[in-house]
């Protein structure tokens, strides 16, 4: 993992998964729309490419970005009022992740089809972290896992007696994100740096 690329993955995971509710019910509405967000972000950037717009390609991809998360939370509005207001500015952080995945991946001289698959494999390995990392904070957090209906969210108990004085509330708050990032990143950054030795020392033998 390059250090531009890992630093895109902080940029991304700190923008999403830090400011977000520790629930797994709003991890799956976040995720659903970061692979909508990095999907659309792709298509739109290769066009604005072939337009010559890539001058105006930052500016014109933000909002083409805001506009699908404002449709998308019209459609939650719809389903789950409360929900979308528990979560409010909240759908709005997968439209950065989403610009710096797209914007990090994006290799020009590949057709639109292969620059969907291979960002949308970067969005899913990414949205996949990111729902074990809502998943934990959810179980050690709260003592539950959620998911949402249409009258807000239905929960699965799994600590019994998980109430405001439960030591575990530490991981679904701010701080406890950070620490969980920061864990993971560490891990990623030692990974990465382990296999580039091996690499290394394979090739010069």
């Amino acid at each position: 993992m390059t250090k531009k690329k890992m630093y895109a993955l902080i940029t991304a995971s700190i923008a999403l998964l830090v400011p977000a509710p520790g629930r797994f019910a709003y991890g799956l509405i976040l995720v659903v729309l970061l692979m909508l967000l990095v999907t659309l972000g792709t298509v739109f950037r290769y066009w604005f490419t072939k337009l010559s717009l890539t001058q105006l390609l930052p500016a014109l991809l933000a909002v083409m970005l805001i506009s699908v998360v404002v449709l998308y939370k019209q459609l939650i509005i719809l389903y789950a009022p409360f929900t979308a207001l528990v979560m409010g500015f909240t759908l709005y952080l997968p439209a950065l992740s989403a610009f710096v995945i797209s914007t990090v991946h994006h290799p020009s001289e590949q057709s639109l089809a292969a620059q969907v698959h291979q960002n949308g494999i970067v969005a899913l390995k990414f949205s996949i972290t990111a729902l074990a990392f809502f998943l934990f904070r959810d179980i050690f957090g709260f003592g539950t896992i959620t998911f949402p209906t249409h009258t807000g969210l239905w929960e699965l108990q799994l600590i019994q007696g998980a109430d405001k004085n439960y030591l575990g509330t530490f991981w679904a708050s701010v701080p406890g994100a950070l620490i969980i990032i920061a864990c993971v990143t560490a891990l990623l950054s030692f990974v990465s740096r382990h296999f580039a030795e091996v690499e290394e020392a394979i090739d010069a033998e």
